[in-house]
């Protein structure tokens, strides 16, 4: 079952890949730097090992976190204005590995392109972001890679139910980190 989730995963992001316009926008637009960037970010990290499940390594408690994140986020592709401030570490409690604080940076990064998209902003390059994302180190051979591949492609597509939940979902996100973010005097993501 794995394997057929597997394979219909890289089918969606090959299509997706096929389908979304390379170095120019929908009005034949030239990328940007700041936008080749990013779309060099998204490409390294479909490149990336995915982490291992069980692996060791580094683990810091709640508090230390951000430190541990911000070492980490220069990898995760932000759209611009985007922002790991509104980031809940400290509250969350208990300890973080890297593989899990970097499959919490790229969850945060993939809700911040897909409201980015939704709302029309980098139109050069936030749909072939997201067609990537699925692909992204955190959600390779994930079940919720497959899940969320889905949601993607129904967002490129024109919509869905798993998109428009996937859109709650970041909505919802965002307006918590924003509040969080604001309290703390940090700078929340657009």
């Amino acid at each position: 079952m794995k394997t057929v989730l597997a394979i219909g995963l890289v089918l969606v992001a090959g299509l997706l890949y096929l389908t979304i316009p390379r170095a120019e926008s929908a009005t034949g637009a030239p990328t940007s730097l700041q936008s080749a960037e990013v779309l060099e970010r998204s490409s390294e990290l479909t490149a990336a090992a995915a982490p291992g499940r069980f692996g060791a390594g580094t683990v810091v408690a709640a508090p230390a976190a951000r430190g541990l994140a911000d070492g980490l986020a220069d990898d995760v592709p932000l759209p611009q204005g985007g922002s790991f401030d509104g980031i809940q570490w400290e509250a969350a409690g208990g300890a973080f590995s890297a593989a899990e604080t970097r499959a919490i940076l790229q969850y945060n990064a993939m809700c911040q392109w897909v409201r980015a998209y939704r709302d029309g902003r980098q139109t050069d390059v936030s749909g072939r972001i997201l067609g990537e994302v699925p692909s992204w180190s955190a959600w390779r051979g994930a079940e919720t890679g497959a899940a969320l591949g889905t949601a993607i492609a129904e967002l490129l597509g024109g919509g869905g139910s798993a998109s428009a939940g996937l859109l709650r979902e970041c909505d919802a996100s965002h307006e918590r980190e924003v509040r969080y973010a604001e309290a703390r005097g940090l700078d929340p993501s657009r």
